[in-house]
Parts: C-alpha cells; structure tokens; sequence
C-alpha cells in the first residue's frame, strides 16, 4: 500500500509540475505523453495503409499532438507568426511540392508526411508545452522511465532473440540512435543534487552501453570513453565514479563487442558512403530546386552515372544503392528527395540552433533543470548517427531529436531552479 501511495504522490506531484490547467491542456499533455511512449516502443503497432513502409500511425500521433498543443495552449496560433513559424511554414511547402511531384507520389508523400510530422510535432511540443523547468524536468522523469523500460527490453529481446533490436524496432540503427537521444534524460539526473538520482543516471548509463556493444555498432567502443571523458571536464562525476562504472563497462564492451563482430561478415558500406556523397551531389544537380521525391526510385540516375572512386565495382554500388534506396546519409537524402533549396534551410535551422546552444554555455551551470551537456551530447551524438544513417526518416527517431532542439532556449532561459525541485524530490525520496 506504501508503494502505492508512493507511486500515486509522485504521479501526482509531477502532474501537478506541468501546470496544466483546461481539459483542453491537459489532453494535450497526455497526447503528448502517449506519443512519446510509442514512439520509445513504437507500441501500439498499427498499420494504416498496407504496403506502405512508414510510419504513418506514428506520424499521425506527432502530428494530432502538435495540432492540440497549438490549438489548447494559450498563445500557441500566435507563436506561429515568428521566424521559427515561417521556417516551418516553408519547410513543409517545399517538402508537399518535392513529394507529390515524385514518380512515386504513394510513397514519397507517405515519408514526406512521416518525416515533418515527426519533425515539426516534436519541435513545437517542446516549444509550447515544455517551456517551463518543472515540465522540462518532469518530462525528463517520464523518458527516463521509458528510456530504463527500452533498455530492459533490450537485454531481454538479446536473450530471447540474440539481438538487442527485434521487438523495438526493425533494425539496430534506429534504435541505437534513439536511446542516445533519450539518454538526455540520464545526464539530467546525473546532474541532480540527489545522490540516488546521480547513482541511477549512472548505471542506466552502463547498461545502455552494453546494448550499443550487443547491437553491433562500431561506434559504440568509443561512447563510453567520450561520455564518461565529457562527464569528468563539466565536473558531472568523480574520476573514481568513471574509473569504477565506466572501465569495466569498456572491458565488458570490448568483449561482447569482439565476439559479436566475429559473427558478422561486414559489408562494405564505408566505400558505399563515400561514393554516395559524389552520386548524390550529381543527381541533385539534375533536379537541385525539388529533387526526385523521398525514396523515390533512382535507378534511371544510377545508369548515367559514372564512378569517381575505384574503390568498389559499379555494380556492387548500383545493386547496394538499388537495395538501400538511399544516401546513407539523411542529409545528402534530403539533398536528393527533397532538393536542395529545403535541405539547405532545414541545415542552416539546426546549425543556427546548435550555435546558439552552444553560445548560452557560459549562462550554464550545473545545477540546472536542463544542464548544457544534457542537450549538446545527445544533439551531437544524433548529428553525427545521421551522418551515416537516414535516422530523420523514421518518426520515433525525429520526434526525440526535434524535442530536444525545441528545448533549446532562445531566449535568456537557461537558468531553471538552482537544485531539486523541492515538490518532485520529496516525493522520489
């Protein structure tokens, strides 16, 4: 009954933090909450049209979430009349245009509905409805409760299925970039006063590195060296912290790692990238102010193409390029599906957002809701993942990376209460 009472206090109390006043808000708020359940689970699975590859339910809950935000929050409409509004504004023209003008209209506007769902839903429900500490925070509890459920269900699905990925998602890349973006809120807690806060964001920490090991990626021998590294300059953790959590998550990684690696017969996607970047650049030069449409077929470009590289077969890079339908690189994808003009301004976005994050270091502390390294490691992390893979394109993946651009302040807002939030620590305590 304790726990009960416990648990209801706690519910309560941080129900109580979003400050959440009509039923028009408070439905919002919970939209937005189931949103970001599914689109942590990507539960419930529900296939809207069949045939067609994304998303789209998920799509549909982003964008059912950003209209109640901008409909039931008081001033939502009028933050639309901003720059970031005609941004967004024209974002989404280009991006409609690009995709019904497609060879393949069925599918391209599928993913182009997906992709600024996702994009623009995410962006405006941090904007509107996360704009204060106590529902950033509170919003940090909840995804790191999801984070925590994702992370069990990932040694579980190990165990049962010999990979980390199988009841989440359809393959690893996704997911892994997923939980990177949703490890934000393990670095909130890292940074708590509280020490069973700092204690549980630690071994969530550890444990999401084991499924970075388990689910084959390379990059993940490096994590635990540049958080655990990032974490000891900001004065996050102790050394004797990393030298005891983060030394043996390496040699445990490094293991796993070593042997799941001996499994696989890796294909040579390095060589794959870095003749794309030079296929890309040459068929958005064809069609460069709406390009060819998301996942539109490419194969009439792929005949007139004549290689730069030596370092792989053109038939191997047309029959690789044929199967993946993409850049591998959500960039250059967007170069060629959405043409340049959009992936210039959507870049020149993100960039501008980024800058200004990290302008607004030296208004920072640690002690704050939403400390500098809790926004700049995920953001960086997601940065580079979708350097190498189309992460953007799949919903459950956008929606997290644009919540956390949203909560990039423009403003002075950077201060948030100077420790725990008395009302939310005494009812976790």
């Amino acid at each position: 009954m304790s726990v009960y009472r416990t648990v209801r206090n706690a519910w309560d109390v941080l129900w109580k933090n979003l400050g959440a006043t009509t039923p028009g808000e408070k439905l919002t708020f919970l939209l937005f909450f189931f949103t970001t359940f599914n689109a942590a689970f990507l539960q419930p699975h529900v296939t809207l049209i069949p045939g067609i590859r994304a998303k789209l339910f998920t799509g549909v809950l982003c964008l059912a979430s950003m209209i109640a935000a901008l409909v039931f929050v008081r001033g939502g409409l009028k933050r639309l009349v901003s720059l970031e509004g005609v941004i967004s504004a024209i974002l989404l023209a280009l991006a409609a245009v690009s995709c019904a003008m497609s060879p393949t209209p069925e599918e391209s506007l599928s993913r182009g509905f997906t992709v600024m769902a996702s994009s623009l839903g995410g962006f405006w429900c941090a904007r509107l409805l996360l704009n204060t500490p106590e529902r950033r925070f509170s919003f940090a509890w909840y995804v790191f409760f999801l984070l925590a459920g994702v992370l069990v269900t990932c040694m579980i699905t190990f165990f049962l299925r010999g990979n980390v990925w199988q009841l989440l998602d359809h393959n690893q890349h996704p997911l892994i970039c997923r939980i990177v973006l949703m490890s934000f809120a393990l670095l909130v807690m890292v940074f708590r006063k509280r020490r069973w806060l700092r204690i549980s964001g630690v071994v969530l920490i550890a444990l999401s590195f084991a499924v970075y090991s388990l689910s084959s990626i390379r990059s993940a021998m490096f994590m635990p060296l540049v958080i655990g590294g990032a974490l000891l300059i900001v004065g996050a953790v102790r050394f004797r912290n990393v030298f005891a959590i983060i030394v043996p998550s390496l040699i445990i990684i490094g293991a796993v790692y070593y042997y799941t690696s001996l499994q696989e017969a890796k294909l040579p996607g390095d060589y794959y990238r870095l003749e794309s970047y030079a296929f890309s650049w040459d068929t958005a030069m064809k069609k460069p102010l709406l390009g060819i449409g998301l996942m539109a077929p490419r194969d009439e470009y792929l005949e007139a193409y004549e290689m730069c590289f030596n370092d792989m077969s053109k038939e191997k890079f047309v029959n690789t390029a044929k199967y993946l339908n993409s850049s591998e690189n959500v960039f250059l994808t967007f170069m060629v599906g959405l043409g340049i003009p959009f992936t210039a301004l959507y870049m020149l976005s993100v960039i501008t957002l980024y800058v200004l994050l990290v302008h607004r270091r030296r208004h920072a502390n640690r002690r704050m809701v939403l400390p500098f390294p809790a926004l700049l490691f995920p953001l960086t992390a997601g940065l580079l993942h979708f350097m190498v893979t189309d992460g953007l394109l799949q919903p459950q993946v956008s929606w997290f990376f644009h919540i956390l651009l949203g909560m990039i302040p423009v403003r002075n807002e950077m201060s948030g209460v100077g420790s725990d939030s008395p009302s939310l620590a005494s009812s976790t305590s």
